[in-house]
């Protein structure tokens, strides 16, 4: 599926690429919502996961925007649609030992790896690369 995919994004703060999982709305691709911007959920997995593990959990959430649970209404969901953003938070090596907890690290040498700021390094890829919705102000 085209809505559902891996992908790998270069993070600098970490000093090498990582996967991250993205799933696209329904109607993401059709010519007349080209302008429309999405809002964006990041899903966080627990210690031991990776983005690759997650992914396939999207089509759960695919399949509530596709349509209403009342069969009579067509072309309409019951539920908000989003951009959905399953990041890369795996340790490697040395890394860690108990998880990142997506949290950067001093370390021993005062340069511990990086992992909160290289999910804000997603972040701002994702808003460049999708076409995502800003936060509302009220």
């Amino acid at each position: 599926l085209a809505h559902l995919k891996l992908e790998t994004h270069a993070r600098q703060a970490l000093g090498r690429p990582k996967e991250y999982g993205v799933v696209l709305p329904p109607g993401y691709f059709y010519d007349f919502n080209a302008t429309k911007r999405y809002p964006v959920i990041y899903f966080l997995h627990g210690q031991g996961q990776n983005a690759r593990d997650m992914v396939a959990l999207g089509a759960i959430f695919m399949g509530y925007m596709f349509q209403s649970a009342d069969s009579s209404v067509l072309d309409r969901s019951d539920m908000q649609k989003f951009i959905l953003v399953f990041a890369d938070g795996e340790c490697q090596g040395s890394e860690c030992f108990t998880g990142n907890f997506y949290s950067n690290f001093v370390g021993r040498d005062g340069n511990g790896p990086q992992f909160e700021t290289a999910f804000l390094e997603l972040m701002r890829h994702i808003d460049a690369t999708y076409r995502t919705r800003l936060p509302e102000v009220h």
